[in-house]
C-alpha cells in the first residue's frame, strides 16, 4: 500500500477495501485521503503543552476476507447483521494521522520526518502527519477471537522510507480481565497483552488503563480490543465514564468477549440493562459500526444494492434500539 500511494485501486500485489458507507453523518470521511476524525487530544497529555489540543484523523482497510463479511453485511437492500461474523483470514489496519505541529510540544517533535499527507477539514486543507498505526486479524487461538496491534511513529528511526519509521508499541488477543491498576503497581504482568520493547518514549508512556495495548490517538483508560469489544447495534460507550467509579464498574468494559456476544448496554450510573430486543454484535469492527449507523439514522444510500435506492432499515422498524434519536 505504500507503492501504490494507500490508494487500493492502485495496489498490483493484493487487494484492500476501505468500509463504504461512512461519507454521512457526524463521522463522514473527508474527500481528499477518505479520513475521519479519530479521538482528539489535549495538552498535557501526550507531551503536548498544557492547554492545546489536536485533532486525529485515520483511515482504515480491509483485506479480501474481511471484505467478503463487510459485502455480506452491507451489499444488500438493508443490512444483515446477523452475518456480521469476519472468518479466519480476515484482517485489516488502520493508518492515524495528527495535525500536531513542531511547536505544539512541550519538548522535541516526536514526529519529525513523518510522512505528511493533505486533507480538506472543515476550516480548509489541513497538513497532517503519520502517528500510529493499529492493526487486527482474525485468530481462533485467541480468548475474544481476535488479536489487535498498534505501531507509533519514531523519530529517531533510520528506515530509508519514512512510512516504515514505525515501531510495535504492544499487542493484546485479550482483555485481562480482572487485572487493575493496583496490581500494575504492585508489579503483577498482563498475560493476554505484551509491550514492545522497541516503543518510542511518547507512546510507551501513553499504554491503556493498567499497562494494556494502546496507541498514542488512543484514549488511556481503554485498551485496543476493549474499545472494540463494544462494536454493536445499538452502539455502547467504547470507554467507562466518571460513572464508573470502582475497578468492578470498569471491569465490564475489559470482558472476553466473542464476536458473536454483544457488549450489551450501560445506564447513566454505570450499571449493565437489559434491552429488548437485545444489541446484534458486530465482531470488534467499529468501522462496520459507524456504516450500520449511518444506513439506520441517517439513510445513507448503497449504490451496488440491487435497487439502488436508500436503504429500508429504518429507526422506527426497530423501536427502542436508538436512544440518541430524538422522535
Amino acid at each position: 500500500m505504500i507503492d501504490a500511494d494507500f490508494k487500493p485501486e492502485a495496489n498490483n500485489v493484493r487487494p484492500w477495501f476501505h468500509m463504504p458507507l461512512m461519507n454521512f453523518g457526524p463521522r463522514a470521511r473527508e474527500p481528499m485521503r477518505g479520513l475521519t476524525s479519530e479521538r482528539s487530544v489535549t495538552g498535557p497529555e501526550l507531551g503536548l503543552k498544557p492547554g492545546v489540543t489536536i485533532h486525529n484523523y485515520a483511515v482504515g482497510f480491509y483485506n479480501a476476507a474481511g471484505a467478503v463479511t463487510i459485502g455480506q453485511v452491507l451489499g444488500g437492500a438493508s443490512p444483515d447483521l446477523a452475518k456480521a461474523q469476519f472468518p479466519q483470514g480476515a484482517m485489516t489496519f488502520k493508518i492515524l494521522f495528527s495535525d500536531v505541529t513542531a511547536n505544539d510540544f512541550q519538548g522535541s517533535d516526536v514526529l519529525s520526518g513523518a510522512p505528511q499527507w493533505t486533507i480538506r477539514t472543515a476550516a480548509g486543507p489541513q497538513t497532517v502527519r503519520l502517528m500510529q498505526m493499529d492493526v487486527a486479524a482474525v485468530d481462533s487461538r485467541s480468548p475474544t477471537g481476535w488479536v489487535f496491534g498498534t505501531f507509533a511513529f519514531d523519530s529517531n528511526a533510520t528506515d530509508t522510507s519514512p512510512w516504515r519509521r514505525l515501531r510495535p508499541v504492544g499487542l493484546s488477543w485479550g482483555n485481562d480481565f480482572g487485572f487493575t491498576p493496583a496490581d500494575e503497581q504492585a508489579g503483577k504482568k498482563l498475560t493476554e497483552t505484551t509491550i514492545s520493547d522497541q516503543a518510542p518514549a511518547y507512546a510507551a508512556s501513553h499504554l491503556g488503563w493498567a499497562g494494556r495495548a494502546n496507541g498514542p490517538v488512543d484514549n488511556p483508560i481503554s485498551g485496543c480490543l476493549s474499545c472494540h469489544s463494544t462494536a454493536q447495534l445499538p452502539s455502547a460507550p467504547i470507554t467507562f465514564s466518571n460513572a464508573c467509579t470502582t475497578d468492578a464498574q470498569k471491569m465490564l468494559w475489559f470482558r472476553d468477549l466473542k464476536g458473536n456476544q454483544p457488549f450489551g448496554g450501560v445506564d447513566a450510573s454505570c450499571n449493565p440493562i437489559t434491552s429488548a430486543p437485545p444489541p446484534k454484535p458486530l465482531d470488534f469492527s467499529l468501522q462496520l459500526s459507524v456504516a450500520v449507523q449511518n444506513v439506520v439514522q441517517f439513510g445513507d444510500a448503497n449504490p451496488c444494492s440491487p435497487s439502488a435506492s436508500i436503504m429500508n432499515l429504518r429507526v422506527e422498524d426497530h423501536p427502542g434500539e436508538h436512544p440518541r434519536i430524538a422522535r
